[in-house]
C-alpha cells in the first residue's frame, strides 16, 4: 500500500433518515490483514440533529479515534461511535485502525441520532487512509 496517504472523495450527496446505520458509498478503502493505518476524515454535513457515526471493518479490526471540534475543548479517543453536535457542519475526525488478520474494507457508517431527520454527507466530503509504518 506504501507511505503515500489514499483519499476517497465524494462524488455525490447521500442522505441517511434513519437512526439505522447505513454504510457511505465513496468513503471507503482496502486493507491489508494484519497491518495498523492511521486516517483522517472531513465531512460535510448537513442535518437539523445530532449525527452518529462509525466504521464498518474486518472481523477482529479495531479503530481508536477522535471529533476535532473547535468549540468543545474536551475531546476524547473512542472505540466505537461517535455523536456529533447538532450545531457542527464540518467534521473532522483522525485515529487509527488495527486490522487483524482478516483483509477487506474500512467504511464509513452514518444515521441520525434520534429520529427520523435527514443527516446528509455532502459531495466534497474525504477520507484519507495512510498505512502506519
Amino acid at each position: 500500500m506504501g507511505l503515500f496517504p489514499r483519499v476517497k472523495i465524494k462524488t455525490a450527496d447521500q442522505t441517511r433518515t434513519s437512526t439505522t446505520y447505513v454504510a457511505d458509498t465513496h468513503l471507503t478503502h482496502t486493507v491489508l490483514a494484519s497491518t495498523r493505518y492511521t486516517f483522517r476524515l472531513w465531512l460535510n454535513v448537513t442535518t437539523a440533529n445530532a449525527p452518529k457515526f462509525q466504521f464498518s471493518m474486518p472481523s477482529g479490526g479495531t479503530v481508536s479515534w477522535t471529533e476535532h471540534d473547535p468549540s468543545d475543548t474536551s475531546w476524547s479517543v473512542q472505540t466505537g461511535e461517535i455523536v456529533g453536535s447538532a450545531t457542527a457542519k464540518i467534521f473532522y475526525f483522525t485515529g487509527s485502525f488495527d486490522i487483524d488478520t482478516t483483509a477487506g474494507s474500512v467504511g464509513l457508517q452514518f444515521a441520525s441520532n434520534s429520529g427520523a431527520v435527514d443527516v446528509t454527507v455532502a459531495e466534497g466530503s474525504h477520507f484519507e487512509l495512510m498505512e502506519a509504518v
